[in-house]
């Protein structure tokens, strides 16, 4: 989205769509694809939740079975270092690229984008995406949903009667954590953004949280904050905002940031030639301006948090029940009926959730819409 379409342009006048995309377009969009495929090997390396329940040997399962059921604090440890020092290695290589990646973009106002027939290579592409979604996504959800409806309501009520305590606290931490992720992130995004001092390495700080395996950094947790002195943070619910927070802030912070660059500095400097304290500025001006892209910040963080099972089980409280936790500890001992329905209400709590945060959106837009006007 952020190539400029005029180099596209002036290169259809010499060669054709595929020397393009293979000469220009792919040039300009390299630094791009290998700062997403070390995403993607850094979230599949350190993800503890699908290895665990297919009862895969990895990382992450062995440093969690190490911790949690042997009690080998110093081997899990170890195993947590080299896996750590993998993570970070690799971040340190395309330290550049990953600090500046927006990760999701809103507002390309101005913008035009130039698109590509490719007759030869349409029908390859969408065969091969269509094979993708199907196998890992409309199949496997199509056997939850006929596994759940097959076996009659009785389960449904069982999983909701299981499930309904731990979504009212899994709903609640999440939306705690995403609104101080959301204020954390603005105020980083915005030191970023005027370059003040230290700005950068907040920047990357919170890149290191972020890529830090979750299974890592609940142990990091346990050690630090498991003492008597902040037994107020460990012994409650405290401690799994503040985890997530660490974890998933600069994802919100990029997002963020991407927009603040996109709103051009000589309206906040027009605004304070005016003398308009910065809490009307930020009214008046930023606020309407970045309201969609807070939106998209808030729900990103919430369900990042509200899914999140690596640390949550490692730092839940006693007595805490969460959605992921609940589903994970049953998976292993419950009929296959009822843990199909446990998955199928948590599955349509969370499209209820996004329902309900759109539809709200949607009315505080029009709302501040007819208000700004």
């Amino acid at each position: 989205k952020n190539i400029n379409p005029n180099f596209e342009d002036a290169g259809l006048l010499v060669t054709g769509e595929l020397q393009l995309i293979r000469r220009i377009v792919f040039g300009m969009i390299k630094p791009a694809l290998s700062t997403s495929f070390i995403l993607i090997f850094i979230f599949s390396i350190s993800d503890f939740s699908v290895p665990a329940f297919f009862h895969l040997k990895v990382f992450t399962t062995e440093i969690f079975t190490q911790f949690t059921a042997f009690y080998k604090h110093s081997l899990a440890i170890l195993q947590s270092l080299s896996l750590l020092i993998l993570c970070v290695g690799l971040l340190f290589i395309d330290r550049k690229n990953l600090s500046k990646i927006s990760f999701y973009s809103t507002g390309h106002q101005g913008k035009s984008r130039l698109f590509y027939s490719l007759k030869k290579w349409k029908k390859a592409a969408y065969t091969v995406l269509l094979f993708s979604l199907t196998t890992s996504v409309f199949l496997p959800l199509y056997s939850l949903f006929y596994g759940t409806l097959s076996s009659g309501t009785e389960y449904i009520k069982q999983a909701y009667q299981i499930l309904h305590k731990s979504f009212i606290n899994s709903l609640l931490y999440a939306f705690t954590a995403a609104f101080f992720m959301l204020f954390i992130a603005y105020v980083s995004a915005s030191a970023l953004h005027k370059e003040r001092a230290f700005s950068k390495q907040i920047s990357y700080l919170l890149l290191i949280g972020f890529a830090i395996p979750s299974i890592i950094l609940g142990i990091g947790f346990i050690e630090f904050y498991n003492r008597p002195a902040l037994n107020f943070i460990y012994g409650t619910a405290a401690i799994l905002i503040i985890a997530y927070i660490g974890k998933f802030v600069f994802i919100i912070h990029k997002i963020i940031g991407n927009r603040l660059k996109q709103i051009p500095k000589s309206m906040d400097e027009s605004a304070q030639m005016l003398s308009i304290s910065p809490f009307m500025r930020f009214f008046k001006l930023q606020l309407p301006l970045l309201y969609p892209t807070l939106f998209s910040a808030f729900i990103i963080g919430f369900i990042f948090s509200f899914r999140e099972l690596g640390t949550s089980i490692m730092l839940y409280p006693p007595g805490t029940d969460l959605l992921p936790i609940k589903v994970f500890t049953r998976f292993a001992n419950a009929p296959q009926a009822l843990i199909n329905a446990m998955s199928f209400t948590v599955f349509l709590s969370t499209l209820a959730l996004l329902s309900f945060f759109y539809l709200g959106y949607h009315f505080l837009s029009r709302k501040n819409r007819n208000l700004y006007d």
